[in-house]
């Protein structure tokens, strides 16, 4: 059962694990895409007159800036997704029926109150059990039987 238990949260967390990666690559390529599409349309003869060097930098610097930013949201989506998923079962927890607990019956409890335990059933006689009980009292605290 332990190890049943360990492989499939082994699986879950390689399966988080795998995602986390994905998405981190998954936006560098978009904002790697963005950067390229912003540096094609900056240099197309229409535009390339109308734009200053300093205003172009400003732009790649600006996307360039934000790629950390996006790297950085997507470690934080990744423990609200994580956050969200034990929420959701620790919410189903509580919102799990009570489970009823057989109630123990009274001839066990009596029988049990009389002495019916484990030293009768190895064989040690109530007397003998009760002389070797420990006396607080005792001025030896002798708990050898008498």
């Amino acid at each position: 059962m332990f190890i049943k238990v360990t492989d499939e949260n082994r699986r879950l967390n390689l399966k988080v694990s795998s995602t986390n990666a994905l998405s981190t690559s998954l936006v560098q390529i978009v904002a790697a895409c963005a950067i390229a599409a912003v540096i094609f349309v900056a240099t197309r003869p229409g535009i390339i007159n109308h734009i200053t060097a300093g205003q172009f930098m400003s732009v790649i610097t600006g996307m360039s800036v934000m790629l950390t930013s996006l790297k950085q949201l997507t470690t934080v989506q990744s423990s609200l997704n994580r956050g969200v998923v034990a929420a959701q079962d620790l919410f189903a927890l509580l919102d799990a029926p009570a489970t009823s607990v057989a109630p123990v019956p009274a001839t066990t409890l009596a029988q049990t109150a009389a002495g019916a335990d484990g030293a009768r059933a190895a064989g040690v006689s109530r007397p003998a059990r009760q002389a070797a009980r420990f006396d607080p009292k005792s001025p030896t605290n002798d708990t050898t039987p008498r």
